[in-house]
């Protein structure tokens, strides 16, 4: 499907470098930008299923952009086909101003797995205090008969009440396991974790929850950075700063069988560098030995101390917006 057709439209120059801002959660759906000579001859700038810089050569009388849709693609109606071009004057102007700017320190909490604990506990807690709280998901693991983890109904639930919902990758493979797959493996199974997770009528942010010590592996960062822009680590703590982070192992803390002492101190630490992205992340009770009542009391005890300390707490989508510029 051609957009726009020789020529250039208003804003586009010959010479100039532009940032075109777009994912397909599909390998089968490019964007494709190509120029043309005085000749008529056509040369790719740009044909991938996630965005990037490209330049105008100065001899360009013209440019192509188009949607390449594969034919082995059904469905499409399922499908968002969004993307945004910038010049890249505009995007350093942007990331100028974000560097001279202060932002309030915020604090995200990310339980991971989707456990029914979760719908149990949290959820009442996401209405209660009107505070968004993330549940990671593992597509695969949903389903009525697992006892353990939270059902599709469950998850929209939570969902519509505020949670926000992130993709944990589609199977929970062992890292030991991951070291021995290829990118391309890596990337189709990223890719079906994602994709579900849209199916199911969820937009997740651009970011994959890694599974335990995978986002320090070559292959997996590969393979993510070609469906994600980030992602996060497992628990090595560390306060995120604007620019001053790898974008694809954002640090969390570990919350698993922490006191409300503990967790009001790693608050007290952001408090103190005025500025800052914390992330929390948690698993079920069982992780921890925790009676989950009893954790629960805790998170929500943390919760007041954070907004008490004038802590914003914010979606991983907000978190990515202000500190990555995703």
């Amino acid at each position: 499907h051609t957009i726009f057709n020789n020529g250039f439209p208003e804003h586009f120059y010959a010479g100039e470098t532009y940032y075109i801002d777009y994912y397909s959660f599909n390998p089968n759906i490019h964007i494709q930008i190509r120029w043309v000579d005085v000749d008529g001859t056509y040369t790719y700038l740009h044909d991938k299923y996630f965005g990037g810089y490209f330049t105008i050569p100065k001899e360009a009388v013209g440019i192509q952009i188009r949607w390449y849709i594969s034919a082995s693609v059904v469905g499409l109606n399922n499908y968002s086909l969004n993307a945004r071009i910038y010049s890249a004057e505009s995007v350093n102007f942007a990331k100028l101003r974000k560097e001279r700017t202060q932002y309030r320190p915020m604090l995200t909490i990310i339980y991971d797995d989707s456990h029914k604990e979760f719908y149990e506990y949290i959820l009442p807690i996401i209405q209660e205090k009107n505070v968004p709280i993330a549940t990671a998901v593992i597509s695969k693991s949903v389903n009525e008969n697992n006892e353990t983890k939270m059902t599709w109904t469950q998850i929209e639930e939570c969902f519509l009440n505020g949670a926000e919902v992130l993709d944990h990758t589609y199977a929970h493979i062992a890292p030991a396991t991951r070291e021995t797959m290829g990118v391309e493996e890596l990337e189709r199974e990223y890719l079906m974790g994602r994709h579900l997770l849209q199916l199911k009528g969820f937009n997740p942010p651009c970011a994959l929850i890694f599974n335990g010590y995978t986002a320090r592996l070559e292959n997996c960062r590969k393979a993510a950075s070609r469906v994600y822009k980030a992602g996060f680590n497992a628990s090595s703590g560390g306060i995120n700063f604007h620019s001053q982070f790898d974008p694809y192992n954002i640090n969390r803390y570990g919350t698993d069988g922490q006191t409300l002492d503990t967790l009001k101190g790693w608050i007290d630490e952001l408090v103190a560098a005025k500025t800052g992205w914390m992330v929390w992340t948690r698993h079920n009770s069982n992780a921890s030995t925790e009676d989950p009542v009893e954790a629960v009391n805790i998170l929500m005890s943390a919760i007041d101390y954070a907004i008490e300390k004038g802590i914003d707490i914010v979606t991983v989508e907000r978190g990515l917006y202000e500190y990555l510029d995703i």
